[in-house]
């Protein structure tokens, strides 16, 4: 049986264990945080990642804690319609959810796969035998393969590919999540209001939360955005 590394507890990692898993490999996942965290925002699982899910048995419990999305919404700045994209034919393939809650549900479809928390990666060897990896706390740790879905900021990337730089995508992204009052209904839409200097976005994520995120064109590192996004 092939034992595999995985570095990082997130989605990402979560769903490799857990497809690893499902295929009779043997899998630890080790991540750099010391306990599970209540963290990000929202999230559109698409038909495509549904379609596994469905696999899995876990899509019952994304309709239960999500919310479906039927159509992607475009609106200017001044409130006229851009864009309606066709209503979804398959409304419950599209499910919107707090990210937090997926990550939950994967933890729970990992079974018997371990998790260790607390377990940052310092550096990777490759020999003929495998690759062992060496953790912040002294461990060594060796399998036949690892997988290294340990974030933006890569220990294991840094290492292999010493030259390669994030690369800025032009714009600040700031998100978040709220409550809906007196559970205000939303519709099942995705809706964007596109500005000259931005966009603004929100949709439903479950009964009761909505998510919501604005992107600002600038330079990096701007600390000194003062651009009014949208004058509706």
């Amino acid at each position: 049986m092939k034992k595999v590394i995985i570095l990082g507890g997130g989605i990402a990692g979560l769903c490799t264990a857990i497809a690893l898993h499902r295929i009779g490999m043997n899998v630890q996942v080790f991540e750099k945080a010391t306990q599970l965290k209540t963290a990000g925002a929202g999230i559109i699982l698409a038909p495509n990642v549904i379609r596994i899910f469905e696999e899995w048995g876990i899509t019952h419990q994304l309709k239960k804690q999500g919310q479906f999305i039927n159509r992607f919404v475009i609106s200017s700045d001044k409130g006229k319609s851009l864009s309606k994209l066709n209503e979804n034919q398959f409304p419950e393939k599209t499910i919107a959810i707090h990210r937090a809650d997926l990550h939950n549900i994967l933890l729970q479809e990992l079974k018997s796969v371990p998790v260790y928390f607390g377990k940052k990666a310092v550096k990777c060897h490759q020999h003929p035998h495998g690759v062992t990896v060496l953790l912040n706390d002294g461990e060594e740790v060796t399998g036949d393969m690892l997988i290294a879905a340990d974030g933006i900021h890569s220990v294991i990337r840094k290492q292999l590919l010493p030259n390669i730089s994030l690369r800025y995508a032009g714009y600040t992204c700031w998100r978040g999540v709220t409550l809906l009052e007196n559970h205000m209904n939303l519709s099942a839409e995705l809706h964007e209001i596109w500005g000259p200097n931005g966009r603004f976005g929100y949709l439903p994520i479950s009964k009761t939360k909505a998510y919501w995120y604005m992107l600002i064109n600038t330079q990096p590192n701007n600390r000194h955005i003062s651009i009014i996004l949208f004058q509706i």
